[in-house]
């Protein structure tokens, strides 16, 4: 009888929970659940793997928390002058907290993109390519998205600024663009009647199915607006002319 009571009193005692112990002594507020394996602090019934109750995880210094293996690559000041050290080992798939020349970052990797969540939904994406898509699961340009985008300003950068209009038109040539010529009004007209838009601008049809290419946009507006100016410089003096000649009559 005593034998069942002591088996009974040992079985209670393993299956309720059970101290982590390190050489010093027992980890205080460190429970274990022999069934699951699951390990808690500051609780008494481990939920997962690691369940931490009320209080920080901690980690000191640079520190990489790795997801699914141990895989890593390495990043090179080179590569993130801010390092602190000539190279740093990144898990490919993980967290990581690497010192800095002024302080810390922190890093997220995943080596066939990252995905960020709100309310069980997808809300932005890198692929592994670099993409970002914001709105968009698949992104097909450095930064795509599906939606309404909300600035103080926005800079774009042009290569050949449509001032060429100008340079060609008052010197004859033009270092920005020596193949533009501006078009008279006579080929204008005719153009329009055709194709129901401005010459070098996309139809209604093409900006519909590929999109407008805003820096491209913008400056293909001023040169007609620029067109626009010099055509009204050349009335105006035809009409100044004209006045002239009415007055001497």
């Amino acid at each position: 009888m005593k034998k069942q009571i002591l088996s009974l009193a040992i079985l209670a005692s393993i299956a309720v929970s059970a101290q982590i112990y390190t050489p010093t002594g027992s980890i205080t507020g460190t429970t274990i659940n022999p069934s699951s394996g699951n390990i808690a602090i500051g609780h008494n019934n481990p939920l997962r793997k690691l369940h931490i109750a009320n209080g920080d995880m901690y980690i000191d210094g640079a520190a990489v928390i790795n997801f699914g293996d141990d895989a890593r690559f390495t990043v090179s000041n080179t590569t993130i002058p801010t390092l602190s050290t000539p190279n740093y080992s990144m898990g490919q798939y993980g967290i990581a907290a690497p010192s800095t020349l002024s302080s810390a970052e922190l890093w997220v990797s995943g080596n066939d993109g990252v995905r960020f969540f709100t309310r069980a939904l997808p809300r932005m994406t890198i692929l592994n390519n670099g993409n970002i898509g914001i709105g968009s699961l698949n992104p097909d340009s450095q930064l795509t998205v599906k939606g309404l985008i909300h600035a103080e300003e926005v800079k774009v950068d042009l290569n050949v600024p449509a001032d060429y209009v100008f340079q060609k038109y008052y010197t004859g040539i033009s270092t920005l663009k020596p193949e533009y010529k501006m078009p008279t009004l006579e080929y204008i007209e005719e153009f329009t009647k055709k194709n129901n838009h401005l010459p070098n601008i996309p139809s209604a049809k093409e900006i519909k199915e590929n999109g407008m290419n805003t820096g491209e946009m913008i400056n293909l507006l001023l040169q007609k607006i620029e067109e626009l100016t010099l055509y009204t410089i050349e009335q105006n003096k035809r009409i100044k002319e004209l006045e002239s000649k009415i007055t001497k009559k």
